[in-house]
C-alpha cells in the first residue's frame, strides 16, 4: 500500500507521457501483485479456520478454541483493513487520472463547459485525440 501511495505520486509529479506511462506500468504491476497476495492471505485464513475446526473436534478445549478464534478473528480484521486501504487507494488513483484528465481536456478546450468536459472524457475522449482534431481544423 506505501509503495502504490509512492507511485501515485509520481503519477501526479510526471511531466511527460513516458514517466506517467512508467508509472502507471508500475502501479498496474504493484495492482497484481496485491491481488495476488490478497488471494493468498485469503487462501491461508480459510485454511486456518479448517483446521482450527478439526482441532476443535479432535480435542475440545474451550480455552485453546477461544484463542484461536481470537488469532483469526485479529488476522481477519487486519486483512479487511488491508483490503480497504488498497481499495481507497484505487479509487484515489482512479480519481487522479480523472483530474489529470480533466485538466488536459480544460487546457485543449478551454470554452468547453463542465457537462461537455465530462461528456468528453465519458466517451473515451484524450487529450492527444483532441489536438489531433483541433490541428485538423474540426
Amino acid at each position: 500500500v506505501k509503495k502504490m501511495d509512492s507511485v501515485l505520486t509520481e503519477i501526479l509529479q510526471a511531466t511527460t507521457q513516458e514517466r506517467q506511462r512508467a508509472a502507471s506500468d508500475s502501479i498496474q504491476e504493484l495492482v497484481m501483485e496485491a491481488n495476488i497476495k490478497i488471494a493468498t492471505s485469503k487462501q491461508a485464513l480459510e485454511a486456518l479456520a479448517e483446521k482450527s475446526a478439526a482441532e476443535d473436534k479432535r480435542r475440545p478445549s474451550a480455552a485453546e478454541h477461544k484463542i484461536r478464534a481470537n488469532m483469526q478473528q485479529a488476522l481477519a480484521r487486519k486483512q479487511q483493513q488491508l483490503l480497504l486501504d488498497f481499495q481507497k487507494l484505487q479509487m484515489d488513483h482512479k480519481s487522479i487520472l480523472e483530474q489529470r484528465q480533466e485538466r488536459e481536456m480544460r487546457l485543449i478546450c478551454p470554452d468547453a463547459s463542465e457537462d461537455e468536459v465530462w461528456q468528453m472524457m465519458e466517451c473515451g475522449q484524450t487529450s492527444s485525440q483532441l489536438v489531433m482534431r483541433r490541428m485538423a481544423g474540426a
